[in-house]
């Protein structure tokens, strides 16, 4: 099988995106494409995703075995996966081990200080979270400074990837229109657009 792996990153479309993958898995599926059922949590593979971070043989084993089952029912051997929860998996070498031949990643980045806006604006309204100081002191607080380096990033999956280049897309020009950011990871995966997808509300 295939694999194509959305990473995210964070605050960069993951969550529409993954919505639009999973309200056209029928469209997608006539083009050769699974977006698959099993490892989903709502409308990602973050149960896949966690089961990689928190290294759960069981529970990695079972969801592979059932993406297979489903990528053999369709007849089909590339398959979509998508969860921002990929992008903080630390060993990469394991993600490689996982996934074996036919790779591949891809990666939304965004401008560094409207990423950190829109990361500090949800911590401050997040219930949960209710963060309450300056934007300043929020940035020294998590590791934004690595997480941001997108050429340290990028090198990092390359490396997984025994230096095949990933596919890196600009989130700021793709979200300029309204479909955009769903051409803009079906184009670089090798799906042309076709006006009967759906496109989700906002």
């Amino acid at each position: 099988m295939n694999f194509i792996v959305h990473i995210g990153t964070h605050k960069t479309g993951s969550s529409a995106l993954q919505k639009f993958l999973y309200e056209n898995r029928a469209a997608l599926l006539k083009k050769g494409f699974l977006y698959p059922q099993k490892g989903i949590k709502g409308k990602a593979h973050h149960q896949l995703a966690l089961a990689m971070r928190e290294r759960n043989q069981i529970a990695l084993k079972e969801i592979l075995i059932g993406i297979k089952k489903e990528a053999d029912f369709y007849g089909v051997n590339k398959i979509i996966l998508s969860s921002e929860g990929f992008e903080y998996i630390e060993n990469r070498d394991f993600f490689k081990t996982v996934f074996e031949k036919g790779l591949q990643i891809v990666l939304f980045i965004r401008r560094q200080d409207n990423y950190i806006e829109s990361e500090y604006n949800q911590h401050v309204k997040m219930y949960g979270l209710r963060y309450t100081k300056d934007i300043y002191q929020f940035y020294f607080r998590y590791p934004f400074e690595s997480r941001l380096n997108y050429k340290h990033v990028c090198n990092a999956w390359r490396a997984v990837l025994n230096g095949k280049c990933i596919h890196v897309i600009n989130y700021d020009n793709s979200a300029s229109k309204h479909s955009g950011i769903f051409e803009g990871f079906l184009s670089q995966i090798g799906i042309d657009w076709d006006d009967d997808f759906i496109i989700p509300d906002s």
